[in-house]
């Protein structure tokens, strides 16, 4: 396995202590497409989007949701930004304002899904996503047409914590070839957390915002597909994590992470 944590990192982070408590979730700001010196996208072949949270989740009454869409997936979420869909509940409806959350270009955004009053709690809720993105598809397979989310009892009021800096544990090649970057990560949080990741090379250069999904206390770096951020072999970059829960609150930054790229995968 390959050690990819600086090493001046490393004597830096013994000192860090445990990182706490809260700010609200803002829209993310996109900055260019891709640094200077990143190795060129290639040509978008995906067409899906992904969810968070995952459909079939249990989500507190005041939780928002997330839609990243890919390809032409894109655009047509880019064209919902202002408009309000409707989440139903037997003969229930509750709206839901569209809302820009970040872009990594023409083939890749996120928009965030925003109940305009909480939900009745203790009900599924259905969002028909196939009504406005025909035929859509998610990114991990199945089909994404139609959406649902069970209630709890009541609001979250409480913002995630990251207990520790989340630390590497492994580089890896994705099956395209990709080089990516494993962190462990140990959020608490009554219902799912998503990061969100600050991102620069560590010579300088332009910082990029993006969503990085948390699955089994793991979080990749290094998903390139579509205009997201591809790592150059050996580059020495730098990383900001924030944790993002259900209901759109978000632990403090936590201190800033240095880690090598791996040095294999494409050119």
């Amino acid at each position: 396995m390959e050690d990819l944590t600086s090493p001046p990192l490393r004597r830096r982070r013994r000192f860090a202590g445990l990182v706490t408590s809260a700010l609200l979730l803002s829209a993310l700001v996109s900055a260019p497409a891709r640094a200077q010196g990143s190795p060129a996208t290639p040509s978008c072949a995906i067409d899906a989007v992904d969810v968070f949270p995952a459909s079939g989740s249990r989500v507190p009454t005041n939780a928002r949701f997330i839609v990243e869409g890919f390809g032409p997936r894109a655009g047509q979420l880019r064209r919902l930004i202002g408009k309000t869909l409707t989440l139903s509940s037997g003969s229930k409806k509750a709206s839901v304002a569209v809302k820009s959350a970040f872009s990594a270009g023409d083939d890749r955004i996120a928009v965030e899904l925003v109940p305009r009053q909480p939900l009745e709690p203790g009900m599924e809720w259905t969002l028909d996503l196939g009504q406005v993105l025909p035929l859509v598809k998610s990114r991990s397979g199945g089909d994404a047409s139609v959406l649902t989310w069970t209630t709890g009892r009541g609001l979250d009021r409480a913002s995630p914590v990251l207990r520790r800096i989340p630390a590497v544990e492994q580089g890896q090649l994705s099956k395209e070839g990709e080089r990516q970057v494993v962190f462990r990560v140990d959020a608490v949080d009554d219902g799912p957390v998503l990061l969100v990741g600050k991102l620069r090379q560590a010579r300088g250069g332009p910082t990029r915002r993006y969503f990085v999904p948390v699955r089994g206390g793991r979080a990749v770096v290094g998903d390139e597909a579509c205009g997201g951020w591809g790592l150059e072999r050996g580059r020495a970059y730098r990383m900001i994590f924030q944790a993002v829960d259900v209901a759109g609150q978000t632990s403090p930054e936590a201190e800033e992470i240095e880690f090598n790229a791996p040095r294999g995968g494409n050119e």
